[in-house]
């Protein structure tokens, strides 16, 4: 049921997809559970899109910067769901954790994005995320400043480097480009 994801243990792929199975077989009684599962990824593809300002705000701030993207997850499912978003080519470079080998949040990955880096000639201007377990995790471990989207007001967050906005577009202001 569904796509394979490469490197899963066939004995784990089977019960995922058993347990889908019995899912559907319980939300749509007397229905064919694949169809029911195969309709539901439809649907759910169709909803897979930015926030109205996002793509507007990338533009922008690719204008002077060349966008590299750090994302948690799955490689297959992050990159799925940046296509059906429209956002992937807006960024140079895109490094999921589960292909990089560790969560934002690891020093290894700033070690990883580092070499990457020196490899290509780049610096960190600024990185921007939500998330403080792994955007700033990440932003600390290689000494990088931070924006961190989220409520100023109510942000409990107070990191050296650490800046907090509503959004990309708060960027612009803490740019030191």
């Amino acid at each position: 049921m569904g796509p394979s994801t490469p490197g899963l243990p066939a004995e784990a792929a089977a019960w995922l997809a058993e347990h889908a199975r019995a899912v559907w077989r319980e939300a749509l009684p007397g229905k064919d559970p694949e169809c029911g599962s195969g309709l539901f990824r439809t649907l759910r593809a169709g909803l897979v899109r930015p926030f109205d300002a996002v793509p507007s705000q990338l533009s922008a701030l690719g204008a002077n910067h060349e966008l590299w993207l750090a994302t948690e997850g799955a490689g297959s499912l992050q990159r799925r769901k940046l296509a059906l978003s429209g956002l992937t080519d807006r960024f140079a470079r895109i490094l999921v954790s589960a292909e990089v080998g560790c969560s934002k949040g690891d020093p290894g990955f700033a070690q990883a994005l580092l070499r990457l880096l020196d490899t290509a000639d780049r610096t960190v201007c600024l990185v921007i995320g939500d998330s403080a377990r792994t955007d700033l995790a990440l932003a600390s471990h290689g000494s990088w400043p931070a924006l961190h989207i989220c409520d100023p007001a109510a942000c409990a967050v107070d990191e050296p480097g650490v800046r907090h906005g509503r959004g990309i577009a708060d960027a612009a202001k803490w740019c030191g480009c």
